[in-house]
C-alpha cells in the first residue's frame, strides 16, 4: 500500500495529487519535473529517500534528480 508523500521525485505529468501553489487541481498535471512542491506516493520513508526525495515540500527543483 502506498502512503507516504515523497516530494521532488515526480517527473512532469507524473504527480499524484493537486498542488494549489503550482496552479493545478489534479494528479498528472505538474508542468516541471522534480519540483519540490509536487509529490508521488511511496510505500514508506525509506523508499522515498532511496529515490532521492524528501518527506516535506521544498522550494525549487530536486538537485538529486534534475
Amino acid at each position: 500500500m502506498l502512503g507516504v508523500k515523497c516530494y521532488g521525485i515526480a517527473a512532469a505529468g507524473q504527480n499524484d495529487c493537486a498542488n494549489q501553489a503550482a496552479g493545478h487541481s489534479c494528479a498528472g498535471q505538474s508542468k516541471t519535473s522534480y519540483d519540490g512542491s509536487e509529490w508521488k506516493a511511496t510505500t514508506d520513508a525509506a523508499a522515498c529517500t532511496a529515490e532521492g526525495g524528501q518527506l516535506q515540500p521544498f522550494q525549487g527543483r530536486n538537485p538529486k534528480k534534475a
